[in-house]
């Protein structure tokens, strides 16, 4: 018998390598509001960037308080409305339909229940990484953990350096929806997972506190 972990746990196993996840940080953020509105910027395209996207903003300030706020800037989106990522739907820009594609592969990769299907989405030189340990009682877990999604959606996307910071919503059958940070790269014209985020601080310990919705119902409100 397969034995269904707590969401949180299943996120972080999904794809091996853990992606930042929102957890409990009542020492950072109790007592804050939190408001995000798109900044009035003009179309930024850097070198290093994989996307052209508009400045936007995240905007923190106390609960009553207009002065003194601390804004986060950055190259990229946060969308009014999720963007399905399952079903049938397409995007009216195309650098977010193949963000739409490419985590419905990652979707249909790892319900296939084989280790192939699964490495598909990450780079090549994280592949032997990521597949090291991975057994076929893990196949099978994963491809079950799959079944149970029954949506995804991106919420917003972050550019980070070279990478694209995806913040997906899942919805799982019987449990509550969870947000997971996925980092994206481009090489040769197609998009992978990458690991070279590994120990990154702003990755690991700010980006998943940048999610205002999962936030919340981690504190409870």
């Amino acid at each position: 018998m397969v034995l269904v972990r707590p969401i949180h746990t299943c996120l972080k196993i999904l794809v091996v390598v853990h992606p930042a996840q929102i957890h409990n940080s009542l020492d950072i953020v109790d007592n804050m509001k939190l408001t995000k509105f798109l900044a009035p910027g003009l179309l930024m395209v850097m070198s290093n960037t994989i996307f052209a996207f508009d400045r936007d903003t995240i905007v923190y300030t106390p609960d009553g308080v207009s002065e003194g706020a601390v804004s986060i800037e950055f190259n990229g989106k946060i969308f009014s409305e999720p963007v399905q990522l399952l079903g049938d739907g397409m995007a009216v820009d195309p650098e977010i339909q193949e963000l739409i594609v490419f985590f419905r592969d990652f979707y249909e990769g790892n319900r296939k229940g084989t280790l192939e299907g699964l490495l598909s989405v990450w780079h090549p030189d994280d592949r032997a990484d990521v597949a090291d340990g991975i057994d076929a009682d893990y196949l099978i877990a994963n491809r079950t953990r799959f079944d149970l999604i029954t949506d995804l959606y991106l919420k917003k996307v972050i550019e980070y350096g070279p990478y694209l910071l995806c913040f997906v919503r899942m919805h799982f059958e019987g449990y509550d929806p969870s947000v997971s940070v996925y980092p994206v790269k481009r090489e040769n014209d197609k998009l992978f997972f990458s690991n070279g985020l590994r120990g990154d601080y702003f990755f690991e310990r700010i980006s998943p506190l940048l999610d205002e919705e999962d936030l919340r119902r981690a504190l409870g409100q």
